[in-house]
């Protein structure tokens, strides 16, 4: 089964994610938005979606959105990204 996100999510997402590390408050100087992060791949939930939003990430901006992630975090919050990916459900819906 399929992702159940229409491309306006899937965009919405895939926006979600990059403010997360490259929004306004980073050009502040005030880092990356983790939280966010967290909370914008817990709402995507399933695999095949993430899967949609990384593609839709490396297509439009010509970067790999998962090393992108890892980039931005250290410490707990990498291990915290790592546990919200694996624990994306095989089948959405």
């Amino acid at each position: 089964i399929g992702c159940n996100l229409s491309n306006n999510q899937l965009r919405d997402a895939m926006e979600e994610l990059e403010n997360s590390m490259y929004g306004y408050w980073w050009q502040a100087g005030f880092g990356t938005k983790e939280k966010k992060m967290l909370n914008t791949i817990d709402g995507i939930g399933c695999v095949p979606c993430f899967n949609a939003v990384k593609a839709k990430y490396n297509q439009e901006t010509g970067r790999f959105l998962v090393n992108d992630l890892k980039d931005e975090l250290s410490g707990q919050d990498l291990t915290n990204l790592n546990l919200k990916i694996a624990q994306l459900t095989a089948q959405c819906g």
